[in-house]
């Protein structure tokens, strides 16, 4: 992860385990920031209420294809990767911020609706064979066509098995679970009818 996120896993529901894309059409009602998945999906979520900071974090996803329960080898936890995506953290920065100063957790800032847009996941080996992902690959976001997030994944305090072991010996991960694996520098505020495209390598951009 980077130095300005904590890592963080959600788990998605057996009934559509990898299809993100599935889950994301469901909610496509309400009309306030916009994201669009490939050049052929686009999604507009809504702005989550009690909140006036609501933050876009630009992160590489991680699917997991089998279980990983305390493991200790970076080659286990290489094998028990599906795929990859990327996607954006949508954070509720000032109630993060007010927990913080509270002291409490920062579950009403993190967690609710469309709070993880995500594009569609890639399988490893197609990643693989394709080199969509170099290990030192660019990731990006930008709002309104303008570039607010750029790094590179290479710049990632720990690597992905790195941190796929260390989760597992917190939680047991199971098919379907993705890992957010955390944020470059340049967070900040999103508008009301604001687009979004974050993009990481070859993989299909979050648009």
């Amino acid at each position: 992860i980077y130095s300005t996120s904590t890592c963080k896993f959600i788990e998605i529901m057996d009934d559509w385990k990898y299809d993100v894309l599935m889950m994301l059409e469901k909610n496509l009602k309400h009309q306030v920031v916009t994201f669009f998945f490939r050049m052929i999906f686009h999604m507009t979520i809504q702005y989550p209420p009690m909140t006036k900071f609501l933050h876009y974090e630009a992160e590489l996803i991680v699917a997991i294809g089998k279980e990983a329960f305390q493991l200790n080898q970076l080659e286990s936890a290489t094998d028990c990767i599906f795929g990859y995506s990327i996607g954006s953290d949508l954070t509720r920065r000032d109630l993060q911020n007010e927990a913080k100063t509270l002291k409490r957790p920062w579950s009403t800032s993190k967690s609710f609706d469309h709070s993880a847009p995500s594009g569609p996941i890639v399988m490893k080996q197609e990643v693989e064979d394709d080199a969509l992902l170099p290990w030192n690959a660019n990731i990006s976001l930008s709002v309104n066509g303008t570039l607010k997030q750029e790094s590179s994944i290479d710049k990632m305090i720990w690597s992905i098995p790195e941190m796929i072991c260390h989760l597992s010996n917190y939680f047991r991960l199971k098919p379907g679970d993705l890992i957010m694996t955390g944020t470059p520098a340049g967070v900040d505020n999103l508008n009301i009818g604001d687009e979004v495209v974050v993009e990481c390598g070859n993989l299909p951009p979050c648009r």
